[in-house]
């Protein structure tokens, strides 16, 4: 099974700090402030579900679908919401990827944090095809993924490239190479709103509004 984060899962958050520092957390909370109120929100691909306790601290949200392939994270996920402060948001869980939405399920918000990293150019055109016919007009989709266009220098395209090795050795990772997001989202109808670069312009998150 490619993109299997489960043996990985425990251990996942810890890798990301241990090389990026903060910044990969950084990047998703900044696009916090732009979830608008009693927000119908999709989370595909949260990991161990930190990003869904941050949601609820500083957002008021009206529901949550969190969407998560591997079913370690998923598990993690859970842990980690029943610990947290509950507020009047619905969360719902749902093991699977974007193919398991309904097709009446629309949203006014989608976040994808470092999810499209995981994919190579059709698939992840696919994948962004099916989100985009979730997101209703006028909708956000936030982003948060690495940018290698700014990868200028010898240790930036070291570290993209180890860790690609790393994760195709760890979790079976489909993709050879990291997708360009502007390019990418391109092909679709939404306007780029806001946008914040971290780690040296290695990752970049962005608001995106649909037409």
């Amino acid at each position: 099974m490619q993109n299997n984060f489960n043996r990985i899962a425990p251990f996942y958050d810890f890798l990301a700090r241990r090389i990026f520092g903060k910044a990969i957390q950084n990047s998703q909370t900044w696009l916090l402030p732009f979830v608008p109120e009693n927000a119908n929100v999709l989370i595909i691909g949260g990991g161990t579900g930190w990003i869904l306790t941050e949601f609820l601290k500083h957002t008021n949200c009206r529901s949550i679908l969190y969407l998560e392939a591997s079913g370690k994270m998923l598990e993690l996920s859970k842990k980690r919401y029943d610990k947290a402060q509950k507020t009047t948001t619905d969360v719902a869980f749902r093991l699977g990827t974007e193919t398991v939405l309904k097709p009446e399920e629309t949203f006014d918000v989608v976040f994808t944090g470092f999810l499209f990293d995981l994919f190579q150019p059709e698939p992840l055109h696919d994948l962004m095809t099916r989100l985009n016919a979730h997101l209703k007009p006028g909708g956000s989709w936030l982003v948060a993924d690495f940018e290698p266009k700014n990868a200028t220098s010898f240790w930036q395209k070291s570290l993209l490239k180890s860790m690609i090795l790393f994760f195709k050795l760890t979790a079976n990772l489909q993709a050879n190479e990291l997708p360009d997001l502007e390019k990418e989202f391109a092909h679709f109808p939404l306007n780029l709103q806001q946008q914040k670069f971290f780690y040296k312009k290695l990752i970049a998150a962005g608001v995106y509004r649909k037409q």
